[in-house]
């Protein structure tokens, strides 16, 4: 079961450690608003990144289903 959810939710597993990896890079920063507003923004342009990546993955396998 475990298996099945990560191979399902790979792309947001891998959103996720990216977010936690430039939190902690943000870290070093010395304004908690900035890294708060950073982790945040840049979160936010991952799951946008993979939500278009899901939507071009479901339009291929369409286009490819009918033909």
């Amino acid at each position: 079961m475990i298996k099945k959810l990560i191979k399902k939710e790979k792309k947001q597993l891998i959103a996720l450690f990216i977010s936690l990896i430039s939190l902690i890079i943000f870290s070093l920063l010395d304004n908690k608003i900035d890294k708060i507003f950073l982790f945040f923004f840049i979160g936010d342009l991952i799951i946008i990144f993979v939500d278009v990546c899901l939507e071009l993955k479901k339009y291929w396998k369409n286009k490819k289903d009918k033909k």
